[in-house]
């Protein structure tokens, strides 16, 4: 229920803004980098249901017209979103100050811009390759969140 609510409103969100794209992280192996870390972090990231938020917001997108892009996961709340400084010491819990810059802000945002400009990049790179940014990638994007897949 709580996946479904919380989908709801990021979709509900992205068509009221107007944004057209929802951009999220790929989270594909999380468990298995989860193995070497302690034990309550190990249950915290098994009991996440991450995968099945994901293909709520998927096909509640698809069915709005919203693109769903995913983009990769590393480093992306130890990178700084100013300057592109990554390092681990960047980020204690939910503060963000760079280490290279001093720039400073919640972490989560940091990582959520980063996340952005992944995406931003992305679709650069694709226009520079002489594909259509609207152009699905994938037969079937319910099969499996396809980066920079339009859905429909």
């Amino acid at each position: 229920d709580v996946n479904h609510c919380v989908s709801k409103s990021v979709v509900g969100f992205t068509v009221e803004v107007n944004a057209g794209i929802i951009v999220i992280e790929d989270l594909e192996g999380i468990r298995k980098s989860a193995k070497h870390k302690g034990k309550t972090i190990r249950k915290m990231i098994n009991q996440w249901s991450f995968h099945e938020l994901q293909q709520f917001v998927l096909y509640k997108a698809i069915a709005q017209g919203t693109t769903v892009e995913s983009v990769p996961a590393e480093y992306t709340s130890q990178a700084c979103s100013n300057c592109g400084h990554t390092h681990k010491d960047n980020r204690d819990k939910h503060v963000f100050k760079c280490l290279s810059c001093g720039y400073q802000l919640h972490s989560d945002l940091n990582a959520s811009r980063n996340i952005r400009l992944r995406s931003v990049v992305a679709r650069q790179e694709l226009c520079n390759d002489g594909l259509s940014v609207n152009q699905p990638l994938s037969p079937n994007p319910l099969d499996k969140l396809c980066p920079l897949g339009r859905g429909n």
